[in-house]
């Protein structure tokens, strides 16, 4: 049976004349990666963002200004491993379905580089530090050998980055809808595992709800690793374990997103697994819920994102001093650094393809203006230490996330994860469901 996410290909084929303009006289080349044993595969995503192909042990090639500038080498058909492996489209297949100009056989790479490099001023194409660097380089050696004494060196090679790091950056409307799809399924999907927990449940059987809750509403798969952590749990930044019981009077915090067309979803709830917030609780949590609206509101095209992060520090720090957990200015606290004690991370990042995806924070040295199209997260957070005896025993080992995913719009934010509920008062009507089922 066909594996294909994507039924129409007009995306790729605007993507890559934009792609074209950009690479002017040079060469592109890109791996959709290798199968690594059991694991499910999923290819590397500049090389779907610029083919929409999604089999293993294919590379793309794009070469403006040639007959035949979109090739590409793949496995060719084999009746044999398809039955162990699945369907393959094959030579003919990735033509007449994903509109290469060309197609080669993979095993025929490096043999027909040297030729596909012929008047080329540079090689786009990023270093991994593998061994398949060093037969591209060789390539490229072999093809300015062939030029004879005519003086020219190496041919430079860029990381495929510098295009389309900056390309992905801002969103088509296409992409925007196709985000928009893995954001409300992912939304729908935590306010559900919301109806459904209770204390006493281990982390990885709300994981287990996650998950069913994500694929029946269609997602492709899982955005990233997710954290659901329950208690102290939560003050573990990275916490991946996802294996602890949780108790009564246990918050928890579920960091998680759904992808589909290689778009993914970054969502962060936090909520009482009994269905109420304590008083220390809410306490904490209603101040990260404020800067993070506040925070939003920044988001608009115009603004640079230091100015978001210092926002950011500025805000949280002073409810960290209101609190009673840092002593002195917010001038004072950040010039030391001392909030880091509670708030560690910044106050997000890009968003697409990947979860931590491309682009350029800063440009020369200098913060990035947001621009519309751009999609990032807003996810403020407080960390009070389980040991911490510098704070009341009320508060210790409370942690707090909350994150949304961001549409910068042509005059302002769309926030595409507003689904998920957030409000201390929808959070305990709605969990109150899953305490009369326990």
């Amino acid at each position: 049976m066909k594996n294909k996410t994507f039924k129409n290909t007009d995306e790729f084929k605007q993507r890559r004349e934009k792609i074209f303009a950009k690479l002017k006289n040079s060469v592109m080349i890109l791996f959709s990666g290798e199968e690594s044993g059991w694991e499910r595969f999923r290819a590397a995503s500049p090389f779907v963002y610029a083919t929409g192909f999604e089999e293993p042990d294919a590379i793309c090639v794009l070469a403006p200004g040639q007959s035949e500038p979109y090739k590409m080498f793949v496995r060719p058909r084999d009746p044999a491993k398809e039955i162990w492996d699945g369907y393959r489209y094959g030579l003919d297949g990735v033509k007449k379905d994903f509109g290469a100009d060309v197609s080669y056989d993979i095993k025929d790479f490096y043999t027909e580089l040297p030729k596909i490099l012929k008047d080329a001023d540079a090689v786009y194409y990023s270093l991994e530090g593998t061994e398949r660097d060093l037969h591209i380089i060789r390539a490229i050696k072999e093809y300015v050998a062939t030029l004879g004494r005519t003086g020219r060196g190496m041919l430079p090679i860029f990381d495929c980055k510098e295009i389309l790091g900056e390309m992905r950056l801002i969103k088509s409307a296409q992409e925007v809808q196709w985000l928009r799809q893995s954001c409300e399924l992912s939304a729908q999907s935590h306010k559900s595992v919301m109806e459904q927990v209770w204390s006493g449940m281990n982390e990885k059987d709300i994981q287990a709800i996650l998950f069913k809750e994500f694929f029946s509403r269609g997602a492709h798969r899982e955005g990233y690793f997710s954290i659901i952590a329950g208690g102290a749990n939560a003050t573990i930044l990275h916490y991946r374990d996802n294996n602890s019981p949780t108790k009564d009077g246990d918050l928890l915090l579920v960091d998680a997103g759904a992808e589909t067309h290689y778009l993914t979803a970054d969502i962060t709830r936090t909520y009482p697994m009994n269905g109420k917030f304590t008083e220390a609780q809410k306490d904490v949590y209603s101040r990260v819920l404020r800067v993070q609206k506040e925070l939003i509101a920044m988001v608009r095209p115009g603004i640079s994102y230091s100015d978001i992060q210092e926002a950011a520090r500025a805000k949280l720090t002073k409810e960290l001093i209101d609190i009673g957990f840092l002593k002195g200015s917010v001038e004072e606290n950040i010039k030391t650094k001392a909030f880091t004690k509670y708030y560690p991370h910044n106050i997000g990042h890009f968003l697409g393809m990947d979860v931590h995806d491309t682009g350029l924070y800063s440009i020369n040295g200098v913060s990035r203006k947001l621009e519309a199209g751009m999609v990032l997260t807003i996810e403020p957070g407080l960390y009070i230490p389980e040991d911490d005896q510098t704070v009341p025993e009320k508060y210790r080992g409370i942690g707090v996330r909350i994150e949304d995913d961001i549409l910068v719009t042509p005059t302002g934010q769309d926030v595409l994860t507003v689904s998920a509920p957030k409000e201390v008062d929808d959070i305990e009507r709605l969990m109150s469901i899953a305490q009369r089922r326990a």
